[in-house]
């Protein structure tokens, strides 16, 4: 699995690639990006005239390598103006838990602009 690579600093070349060696049947912690999708045509923003920020943009998650996802969407088309979306409404893969982070915490809102 790749952990970290180094480019060079103007030239497009990599200088140095770290992986890690995995069980397939042992779980494994690693952050995996946030992707938010359809923030555009949510009530908020179409019909209330607010704007949709993100308060975090990775999760900590625990899976088996098999069950390792590139990123997790996160679904913003039903927010509504001054909602918040919290960690316990992503819905995640199969086999994925978040090891990380109170599902009570927020990850995007929708506020008016002043």
């Amino acid at each position: 699995m790749l952990r970290d690579f180094q480019m060079h600093a103007y030239k497009q070349l990599v200088m140095h690639i770290d992986f890690q060696r995995v069980d397939p049947t042992q779980k494994i912690v690693i952050r995996v990006p946030l992707h938010f999708a359809n923030a555009d045509v949510s009530p908020a923003v179409k019909q209330g005239g607010s704007s949709v920020h993100y308060t975090i943009n990775a999760i900590d998650i625990e899976c088996l390598p098999k069950d390792l996802p590139e990123f997790i969407t996160v679904d913003l088309s039903g927010i509504k103006s001054s909602q918040m979306v919290y960690l316990s409404d992503v819905v995640l893969p199969e086999g994925v838990t978040v090891v990380a982070g109170d599902k009570k915490q927020a990850i995007a809102s929708a506020t008016k602009a002043k």
